[in-house]
């Protein structure tokens, strides 16, 4: 969770009910949402309805079986994901993975 700037108003278990449609479509692959107006995940408190206005989920672990990373962009400054910032939102979804594989393995 964000330790500064925008943070989401609902409970773990709401945040939690938000996030699993994310990791279901990050199956194949990363999901960049530069406009959360049409996102196909508009579910609280995580949407636009809740300050968020884009938003990038990367697997952790194959198929996203570990979780998510999700990184988003709040209405206070808008803006999308660059390819730059892809390819390091991407490297990081990486990495986390093997972290957390190498943990669970423990």
């Amino acid at each position: 969770m964000a330790d500064e700037g925008w943070r989401p108003t609902g409970t773990e278990d709401e945040v939690i009910a938000a996030l699993l449609p994310l990791q279901q479509a990050v199956s194949e692959g990363m999901l960049v949402e530069q406009d959360l107006s049409q996102s196909a995940f508009p579910y609280p408190p995580l949407s636009l309805q809740d300050g968020l206005v884009a938003r990038c989920v990367v697997p952790l672990g194959p198929d996203g079986d570990i979780g998510v990373l999700v990184l988003a962009h709040a209405g206070s400054a808008p803006r999308g994901f660059t390819s730059l910032c892809q390819r390091v939102a991407s490297t990081m979804g990486v990495t986390a993975g093997r972290m957390l594989e190498g943990q669970l393995v423990r």
